[in-house]
């Protein structure tokens, strides 16, 4: 069940940087590389946390690698979670790492961690998005530093990506545009 976010011990704090993904931990091509990533993104940024959102195989390997590297204090594994703590999740961190894929749900998580407000930084996978999200794509999971110091250090440059991502859920997937087109139809069916 959804908590208050006081209660959260791995929420983001306004001294605290967080990467939340919702990859599943059975993603061993995007797991490791993300913890080598973190790992070196920990000693530029003292106050980051890893927050996995999901479950799967890899779950005591990320344990054992938080241990081995001194990060158990700084990497979450919580398991599966609901809509509503998805949602209070995207809006405590400061970016969500994601893997393009082409799947309903993935799509509609990515819309909803973009209305929630939260930059998307998108690395490959071996199946592309076919939606054309405002993000950061990240050409290799070895760019990950590159693509996301600017997002943790400059408000202005995360603001900018919040700020066209909630753009695009209102030109693209709100109800309004979805009543919308559905209007459209029922015209045209009218018609007929």
């Amino acid at each position: 069940p959804a908590q208050p976010a006081e209660l959260l011990p791995f929420t983001a704090t306004s001294t605290t940087r967080q990467l939340l993904t919702f990859v599943p931990l059975f993603e061993e091509d995007f797991i490791r590389p993300l913890l080598e990533q973190f790992l070196a993104l920990s000693t530029r940024f003292p106050d980051l946390t890893l927050v996995f959102a999901n479950t799967g195989p890899l779950k005591e390997w990320v344990l054992s690698f938080a241990t081995t590297h001194g990060l158990t204090a700084r990497v979450h594994i919580l398991g599966l979670v609901s809509r509503a703590e998805r949602w209070s999740l995207c809006q405590s961190s400061t970016i969500l790492i994601a893997q393009e894929t082409q799947t309903l749900v993935e799509e509609d998580l990515l819309v909803d961690a973009l209305q929630a407000g939260i930059p998307l930084v998108l690395v490959p996978s071996e199946t592309k998005n076919t939606l054309t999200l405002p993000c950061v794509q990240v050409p290799t999971m070895s760019q990950l530093i590159e693509s996301s110091v600017p997002l943790l250090e400059n408000v202005m440059t995360r603001a900018s990506l919040i700020s066209a991502g909630r753009a695009f859920v209102e030109t693209q997937r709100s109800w309004s545009t979805h009543l919308a087109a559905l209007n459209a139809v029922f015209t045209e069916l009218t018609r007929v």
